[in-house]
Formats: structure tokens, C-alpha cells, sequence
């Protein structure tokens, strides 16, 4: 399987790896595509979507992708699921509770949490060890862009 081209709608939907620089990951549609740029013949790719992917980010670790879509034809409410794949391409996890589209994703520093927005104004943080929502949080606004701080060991923001 081989492809040529790209199109899309979306803001940053073509990304280098964190640590492969000659891999780059995009946007097809209901596909993510990971290739290698000195060698057009050596692709693969997520499948899993089944609306339009409209953002994705890679893992500082480089493990891990995570990628979200625009609201699901196939699932009443329009819900619009995060799912988290391995590097290999093996789906880790799904999270729900976004509807309409994901608007913006984004992992944590170290890996272990992705915190992304929807068009239905929440803000959601996953844990990835357990799959826990660690927050669920409406905003007044849709959220546009999502930026981790400098992550802090023991210690609560909170407190």
C-alpha cells in the first residue's frame, strides 16, 4: 500500500516524530499516515477513525500517538473519541466525552497524561496508566490550544 498527496482542513496536521527526524506523521482523512522521507515507499498507517481525524500529537517519549476526530456519524450524539495508539500502530485506548470534533490534543511532558478539548467547550485530561479522567472541566469558550507546564514530582498544582 502506497500513497502520494495530502489535503487538509486542520491546523497542524502534519507533524515530525519526536525523535525519528526523517518520520512524518499526517492527516488522510480517517487515517493517520507515518512516513519516512527518504524513502516514499516506506509507510504505514493508524486506522481507526471512523470521522475525519482534525488533530493529533506524538509523545515526547516518541511512543505513542494520540489522535482525535471530528464527531461520529456511526454513534448517536456525535461523540468525538481520542484514541491513543502505540508507535507500532496497536490501539492502546479510546477516551470518550467529547462531542462535535476534538479540537485540540496534547500529551503531558512526561507522557503519561493527554489532555485534550471539543467543540462541546470541555477540557479533559486522561491519565494513561490507569485511563482515568484525572479532570473534566467546561470552559466558557472552546479551547483552542493546549500547553503543559513543567511537571512537578509529589506535588499538587491543586494545593
Amino acid at each position: 500500500e502506497h500513497l502520494i498527496g495530502y489535503t487538509s482542513k486542520y491546523l497542524n496536521s502534519v507533524k515530525f516524530h519526536t525523535h525519528e527526524k526523517d518520520t512524518v506523521v499526517y492527516t488522510i482523512g480517517m487515517v493517520l499516515a507515518i512516513a519516512d522521507l527518504k524513502n516514499p515507499h516506506k509507510q504505514r498507517f493508524l486506522r481507526g477513525h471512523d470521522s475525519p481525524v482534525c488533530c493529533f500529537d506524538i509523545s515526547p517519549c516518541g511512543k505513542m500517538v494520540a489522535s482525535g476526530q471530528e464527531g461520529s456519524k456511526r454513534f448517536k450524539g456525535d461523540m468525538a473519541p481520542v484514541v491513543i495508539w502505540s508507535w507500532a500502530g496497536k490501539t492502546l485506548g479510546q477516551f470518550p466525552g467529547l462531542v462535535g470534533s476534538v479540537i485540540t490534543i496534547a500529551f503531558s511532558p512526561d507522557s503519561k497524561y493527554v489532555a485534550a478539548s471539543g467543540a462541546n467547550k470541555m477540557l479533559y485530561i486522561w491519565s494513561l496508566e490507569s485511563g482515568d479522567v484525572v479532570i473534566a472541566q467546561k470552559s466558557e469558550k472552546i479551547v483552542t490550544s493546549i500547553v503543559w507546564g513543567p511537571m512537578s514530582r509529589g506535588r499538587s498544582r491543586r494545593n
